[in-house]
């Protein structure tokens, strides 16, 4: 589900570097009622910034990229517990930077739940400098949609990757268009859901679509439902990131439903 992103990070300084886990870390961006969702790998992320500049110094590589930044974003209008998506981004974490020293922070003051991840560049265990490139990122991405499944979270389409080799995947740019592109699709599950648990047969829910503004073209002869939003955009059933607004799992819930309500509404209708 998440959008994986790496931030442009051009203040590789120590001032730079220490601004960022503050911002990260600010408790009006992460305070979720007695607790902050700020956790640390392989740190305390109240000493992160001293202990990351101490590994850098006892293996000499205190100049060029210090650390990395990573977002992991989901859409605006995908409901999910911050918890959830906090405890998805520390997981994702330990499995993906396990040697290097890394915060991560949940933000729940916007639209979408996102958890930016900044971690040092230098392993405290190898010594060694972590570089990105196309298929490390694509692992990542294959990781952190591995860990959204173990946790029931719906996953996005499989994303497209920049030919040139040597970009990592979106730019800042692209990954607010990615964000914003997926958010209409989320609020109609929203609506889908909600008319859902109201709808006793497909009629009906179409009536209930309706009269939030959504046009439902659901048709025997058509594989799949177009939802067509308040906007006027379009959006086909198997472009929803769950298998339960497929038009073959709808059609079989009305079935069902027509069956415990004994004929009171007609399931095909």
């Amino acid at each position: 589900m998440p959008i994986i992103h790496f931030a442009n990070s051009k203040n590789q300084n120590s001032g730079g570097f220490k601004k960022l886990l503050g911002y990260v870390s600010r408790e009006k961006k992460t305070k979720l009622e007695d607790r902050r969702l700020v956790s640390g790998v392989n740190c305390s992320p109240e000493s992160a910034y001293q202990e990351i500049l101490l590994t850098k110094q006892a293996n000499g590589k205190t100049g060029g990229r210090l650390y990395y930044h990573l977002v992991q974003s989901f859409p605006k209008g995908y409901e999910i517990s911050p918890e959830l998506a906090h405890q998805i981004a520390l997981e994702f974490t330990e499995r993906a930077f396990k040697d290097y020293e890394c915060v991560v922070a949940t933000h729940i003051d916007r639209e979408h739940i996102h958890s930016h991840i900044v971690f040092n560049s230098v392993s405290f265990q190898t010594g060694n400098k972590y570089h990105s490139n196309l298929n490390d990122v694509k692992q990542l991405m294959k990781l952190s949609d591995e860990i959204c499944k173990q946790h029931g979270v719906a996953v996005l389409d499989k994303p497209d990757f920049k030919k040139d080799g040597q970009k990592e995947i979106l730019g800042d740019k692209e990954y607010r268009s990615a964000v914003r592109g997926e958010s209409f699709k989320f609020a109609l599950m929203n609506v889908i859901t909600d008319c859902m648990k109201q709808a006793k047969s497909k009629k009906q829910f179409i009536a209930l679509m309706k009269r939030k503004d959504y046009d439902v073209r659901w048709e025997p002869q058509r594989k799949y439902i177009t939802y067509t939003t308040p906007t006027g955009k379009k959006c086909r059933c198997n472009k929803l990131h769950e298998k339960k607004y497929t038009k073959e799992m709808m059609e079989y819930e009305f079935k069902i439903r027509y069956e415990i309500f004994n004929g009171t509404e007609q399931g095909a209708a």
